[in-house]
């Protein structure tokens, strides 16, 4: 993040890209055109649209790599059968150490019969079905993201019907770009 005061002095330009130069979502951009790849303090780590009856639970599993203290900027949303996003779905709350996770889940009684604990998050709203892309939010922009927008995951190598899908550890967050090796 070390870029992104650089690039922020070109606000109240157009976009970033446009002062910047061309980066990803993924990049924060340095006025001397260099990218570098964006860290941040959240990253998704694992989707789970669980065995158990009516794919319960239905989760997120997010790494907190940084200490946090107001989470309300952050969200998970997804974009359902091949859809584009959904928008925030869920807005996280509270606070969050660095070296922990946070757990989002559909409900909080089969994820509890399941991995015997209560998760972190209960958002009724997050109906994943395990083709569906998964998004993580910072101040309603993606920051990272598992599974391709606008994609049916149906038959895809990143489909995580009735199971999980955990990232590879040394991953860094995509913003809205997916790469099913990670």
């Amino acid at each position: 993040q070390e870029c992104q005061a650089d690039c922020d002095t070109c606000d109240p330009g157009p976009t970033k890209d446009d002062c910047c130069g061309s980066c990803g979502q993924s990049e924060y951009c340095c006025k001397n055109g260099e990218s570098r790849p964006a860290t941040g303090p959240l990253i998704l780590t694992a989707v789970i649209d669980g065995p158990l009856p009516g794919g319960l639970p239905k989760a997120v599993e997010i790494a907190v790599l940084a200490d946090v203290s107001d989470l309300s900027i952050y969200g998970i949303g997804a974009a359902y059968n091949g859809g584009s996003s959904s928008g925030v779905d869920c807005q996280l709350s509270g606070s969050a150490l660095a070296g922990t996770y946070i757990t989002v889940s559909k409900e909080s009684a089969k994820f509890q019969e399941y991995f015997g604990s209560a998760p972190s998050n209960v958002c009724g709203s997050f109906q994943v079905n395990g083709d569906d892309v998964v998004e993580l939010f910072e101040n309603d922009v993606v920051i990272d993201a598992y599974g391709d927008v606008e994609t049916d995951g149906t038959n895809t190598a990143w489909e995580y019907m009735d199971g999980f899908a955990y990232r590879l550890s040394g991953s860094t967050i995509d913003g809205t770009v997916f790469d099913v090796a990670e």
